[in-house]
């Protein structure tokens, strides 16, 4: 009881705040404040040899509030549906008999731009991520908290664009009893323009985690390799991890309606023993915008078993790593604000007997010997969405 008390006052304090700013904005017209946000209903089947196919309906509901107090100072609130416990998701199951679903803060945080050098950037809270990633390293649902300075400088070169410097400082665990858990790194940017339709972005990223043994006793149950006690309890990763983060970009405007953007990225963690190496490669024709849109791609993932930490990166995987993934996406615009997506993820563990847990029951004795390697059958995971943005 006192938990859901401890939520309704939350929101209720909220949304107090939201109205209050409001009013505030309306009074003077030097404030701005924007609302906004999206509700999204998905069907999505589980179909793999070897076990039952699984039906699940979700939903999921984020509410966005960004404001701007001055020239130098702005910042946002973010409310999203999710389980409290589960980072790399805000989607909510449609069981539990009619339950009421969570609905927690996914964002809160304050930016800093000073009026004399608006090349500078601060952010401080609980805030979008500040430098460009995908879902090899960390899934699009996560926001990080911490720290985050920005240096962006837009230059009159025929050909290099935009260069900046992202540095980051997230503190993930706070204890009494031992060392803390946090990441720290940083990413360089860069933007070419090759011509009027061609443009090439490249980013390169160090990324370091600081005492991150709590986060594997915290998810045991993801695809790494872990250190266990005498009671088979997980204690920590046998392996540590800084990411050597490299991504291309380049998007090709030689269409309107169907512009074409080709993307890479390659990661190894440079800590890591073996299996450290992962690839994302992916091509997407089309947008997503207004009424009558068309897109529609193609994703390949390869993430060896202890290139990243299993629990942060791409939620939908077949596994988060140790893993051979394909994604197919179309979605069509029916509105501007209304949209229809069909994704499908078809996905097999790469080396099975390494993570014999995730190979359905019923073959987990055909995983050795000569057979080892097709002991996984492809797991097909088919996501019907219908989204509504506001």
């Amino acid at each position: 009881m006192q938990k859901k008390d401890t939520a309704a006052k939350l929101l209720s304090g909220l949304l107090v705040l939201f109205f209050a700013c409001q009013s505030a904005a309306a009074a003077d017209s030097d404030h701005e404040l924007d609302f906004g946000g999206d509700i999204r209903v998905r069907y999505e089947p589980f179909i793999q040899e070897g076990t039952a196919t699984r039906h699940r309906e979700r939903i999921r509901v984020r509410f966005n509030l960004t404001g701007t107090l001055s020239d130098e100072i702005s910042g946002g609130l973010s409310l999203a549906t999710g389980s409290l416990d589960e980072p790399i998701s805000t989607n909510q199951t449609l069981t539990g008999f009619f339950n009421r679903k969570a609905f927690a803060l996914d964002r809160a945080y304050v930016t800093y731009r000073p009026e004399k050098a608006q090349f500078l950037k601060f952010d401080v809270g609980k805030f979008p991520f500040p430098w460009y990633r995908t879902g090899l390293t960390f899934d699009s649902d996560i926001n990080p908290e911490g720290f985050a300075e920005t240096l962006s400088f837009a230059l009159n070169s025929a050909t290099l664009k935009n260069i900046s410097i992202v540095a980051f400082q997230l503190p993930m665990n706070e204890t009494s009893t031992g060392h803390d858990s946090f990441i720290v790194g940083g990413q360089i940017q860069t933007r070419f323009r090759i011509n009027s339709r061609l443009n090439l972005s490249l980013y390169g990223a160090g990324i370091n985690f600081t005492h991150a043994d709590p986060i594997a006793a915290a998810y045991p149950r993801t695809s790494n390799t872990y250190v266990t006690d005498a009671g088979g309890s997980v204690t920590g990763f046998a392996n540590k991890f800084a990411y050597l983060d490299a991504i291309m970009k380049l998007e090709m405007g030689t269409n309107t309606r169907f512009p074409t953007t080709i993307l890479f990225n390659f990661v190894n963690n440079v800590r890591g023993s073996r299996e450290r190496s992962g690839y994302w490669a992916e091509v997407t024709f089309g947008r997503n915008k207004e009424a009558g849109d068309v897109q529609f791609g193609y994703t390949f993932v390869r993430i060896e078993k202890d290139a990243v930490i299993a629990a942060f990166n791409e939620n939908d995987l077949r596994a988060n790593t140790n893993v051979r993934n394909h994604r197919l996406n179309f979605a069509y615009a029916f509105k501007g604000n209304l949209s229809g997506q069909f994704t499908s993820w078809l996905g097999t563990l790469a080396n099975p007997s390494d993570n014999l847990d995730l190979v359905p029951s019923a073959l987990r004795g055909t995983c050795s010997g000569a057979g080892a390697a097709g002991c996984d059958p492809l797991l097909k995971r088919l996501q019907c969405d219908l989204i509504y943005r506001f």
